[in-house]
């Protein structure tokens, strides 16, 4: 890969991080508002557009999707997410075991990062996840989206080095709508203000692209694996 690319996700994920950081801010600063004020308008505008966009979402609730959006929002993380990189790797030759040391890393980033960041901003769930739609208690903090931060960093990963070929871009398109897919559940499932969505997008992306570009390191391992391997078989 050349390095003027490489030098481009550091750079794009510098960008993707610090929209991130600065919206985390903003609704830091602005959790008391919405505490305070769960009715009503805030004077920030930032609550004032997640708790519009989430309103409105519930009026897009169809009977028929219900039971679809709990499969994707239950099933589409952990266990999707395993299958891909298993696959990725022993079916996708060089450019599937990139990918796939690239998700695995931004994985083992993301997971812990997303659990520090719920515990520092410290904002409750909407109110709509313990209604009769959707009963499983959501535990944790809302803010970022867990699931959405997982499967962006995945989708990312893909998107950058799974492409080379007219069948894995097809793959990557198809993860991508996967991601895409389990980000819109959770808005629809009333588990998530809308912000938490974006900023898991941000989070994830920025994480992924940041591990993109240390790709030498990774090509480095790989043709060290290759070599070695190489070298038992002819002994």
């Amino acid at each position: 890969m050349h390095y003027l690319e490489i030098n481009r996700y550091l750079f794009l994920s510098m960008i993707v991080l610090g929209i991130f950081t600065i919206l985390s801010i903003g609704i830091y600063y602005g959790k008391e508002q919405r505490i305070k004020s769960t009715i009503g308008i805030s004077s920030n505008i930032l609550i004032n557009v997640d708790r519009s966009v989430l309103q409105f979402s519930h009026y897009l609730h169809v009977s028929v999707l219900n039971q679809f959006m709990k499969f994707l929002t239950e099933y589409s993380r952990e266990y999707f997410w395993i299958f891909v990189l298993a696959i990725m790797f022993f079916f996708g030759g060089h450019d599937g075991k990139m990918a796939t040391i690239i998700m695995k890393i931004s994985f083992l980033i993301v997971i812990p990062t997303n659990i520090i960041i719920k515990d520092i901003i410290n904002i409750d769930r909407p109110v709509s996840s313990y209604d009769s739609f959707y009963t499983e208690l959501q535990s944790d903090k809302s803010y970022p989206s867990g699931h959405t931060t997982i499967v962006s960093a995945g989708a990312v990963a893909a998107a950058l080095f799974f492409r080379n070929t007219y069948k894995q871009k097809l793959i990557s398109i198809c993860l991508i709508i996967e991601a895409g897919l389990v980000c819109f559940s959770r808005l629809y499932l009333g588990v998530h203000y809308p912000f938490d969505i974006i900023e898991g997008v941000l989070l994830g992306s920025g994480i992924s692209l940041f591990v993109a570009s240390n790709t030498l390191i990774y090509e480095r391992f790989l043709q060290i694996n290759v070599s070695f391997g190489g070298k038992n078989k002819s002994a």
